[in-house]
C-alpha cells in the first residue's frame, strides 16, 4: 500500500483495501494530532528509520489528541456510517449567539437567531461531510465528525498524496456553494423573486423572512471565503502548506511559511472581532475566539519549525503516496 496516510476533518467510514503492487499494510488510523482548528509537539517523536509511517492529518482539528477541545463531546448519531459527536459547550454558544440577535432585534431578532444557529450547525455538518465523503472517494476513511463551538472537526485518514489532500480540503468549503444557491431560491420564492444580502431592521416582523434568508446567504458566502483564507488551520491554510510541499519545499520551510502567513492574519481577525463588538454587531465574540485560537495553532506550527521537527507534524510529514517529494496532510475551518 502507499505509505502516506492523511487525516482530514471527518470520522467514520470503513478501512480501505490494500492497494495492489505493495505490502498490505493496515489502513491508516485517524488519530487527531495536536494541530490547529494547533499543532502540538508530539510527546514521542518517531525514530528516523520508522517504516511505513501512518501519517494522519486532521481537517480542522483542535489539537487535543482526539479528545474534544476544552471538554467533553457526546455522540448524537451516525450519518453515512460516520459517528457524529457534539461538544457539550455547543448549546451554550448557541444561546449566546441568539442573545446577541435578541439585543439588536428584540423578539423578532431572537427568532432569527434561533433559526440561524440551527442552520449554522447544519451547514458546518455538511461542510465536514464534504471532507469525509471525499476522503472515502480517494480510498481513505473517516472515523468521526465533531461539532464544537468554533466549527467542526473531521477525523479522516488516507494513503494518497498531496493532490488528493488538496481535493479533500476543497470538498468542505465548496459545499457552501450549493447551500448558498438553495437559500437564494428560498429567499426569492418568499420575496417576490428578489435576492438580497441586505438586512432591513432585525426588529421588524414584516422583514423577518427577508432578514433571515439574507443572514443565511451572508453566512454561507462568508463560510466559503473564510475557510479558503490562506491561514492555518483553516482549509485554505492547509491547502497552501500542501502546495508548498508539492513544489518541493522541505517540511520545515513549508511550516515556517505557513506560520508566517497565518499568525498575522489571525491577529487581524481578532481585531475585526473587537471592532464588531464595539459596534454591537452579532458574532464579534465568536470572531475574537476563532482568531485567538487560529493564532495559537499557528504559533504551534512555528514552534515545530524552530525545533526542526516539522516533518513529525501530520500536515508536513513525508509521504510517498503523492507526486511530491515533500510531506503533507490536510479542519477545518471548518
Amino acid at each position: 500500500m502507499k505509505e502516506g496516510a492523511a487525516t482530514c476533518g471527518a470520522a467514520g467510514g470503513t478501512p480501505t483495501a490494500p492497494v495492489q503492487g505493495g505490502s498490505q499494510d493496515p489502513p491508516p488510523v485517524a488519530q487527531p494530532v495536536p494541530m490547529a482548528q494547533a499543532v502540538p509537539v508530539p510527546h514521542q517523536l518517531p525514530t528516523a528509520n520508522q517504516q511505513n509511517p501512518q501519517v494522519v492529518v486532521i481537517v480542522s482539528d483542535s489539537g487535543q489528541g482526539g479528545r474534544a477541545p476544552f471538554g467533553i463531546d457526546l455522540r448524537v448519531g451516525v450519518l453515512c456510517g460516520i459517528p457524529i459527536h457534539v461538544h457539550v459547550s455547543l448549546p451554550l454558544i448557541c444561546i449566546l449567539y441568539i442573545a446577541q440577535y435578541a439585543m439588536i432585534g428584540g423578539g423578532t431578532g431572537a427568532g432569527i437567531g434561533v433559526v440561524v444557529s440551527l442552520v449554522l450547525i447544519i451547514s458546518v455538518l455538511i461542510h465536514e461531510m464534504g471532507h469525509a465523503l471525499w476522503a472515502r472517494r480517494v480510498g481513505g476513511h473517516c472515523e468521526k465528525i465533531l461539532l464544537w463551538p468554533l466549527g467542526g472537526l473531521a477525523y479522516c485518514a488516507h494513503h494518497e498524496g498531496h493532490r488528493e489532500q488538496v481535493q479533500i480540503l476543497l470538498a468542505g468549503p465548496l459545499t457552501h456553494i450549493p447551500q448558498f444557491l438553495f437559500w437564494a431560491m428560498l429567499q426569492a420564492a418568499g420575496n417576490r423573486g428578489v435576492i438580497t444580502l441586505t438586512l432591513f431592521g432585525l426588529s421588524d416582523p414584516g422583514q423577518a423572512w427577508r432578514n433571515l434568508t439574507a443572514t443565511i446567504l451572508l453566512m454561507q458566502l462568508l463560510l466559503l471565503i473564510f475557510n479558503l483564507l490562506p491561514v492555518y488551520p483553516l482549509d485554505g491554510g492547509q491547502i497552501v502548506a500542501s502546495f508548498l510541499l508539492m513544489r518541493g519545499n522541505d517540511p520545515n520551510t513549508a511550516a515556517k511559511t505557513t506560520a508566517m502567513i497565518s499568525f498575522p492574519c489571525a491577529c487581524v481577525l481578532v481585531l475585526v472581532g473587537i471592532i464588531q463588538m464595539a459596534r454591537n454587531m452579532p458574532g464579534g465574540l465568536l470572531t475574537c475566539l476563532v482568531g485567538g485560537w487560529m493564532a495559537f495553532q499557528a504559533s504551534k506550527v512555528w514552534n515545530l519549525y524552530q525545533q526542526g521537527h516539522a516533518e513529525f507534524h501530520p500536515l508536513f510529514a513525508p509521504r510517498t503516496g503523492g507526486e511530491s517529494p515533500g510531506g503533507g496532510g490536510a479542519y477545518g475551518t471548518g
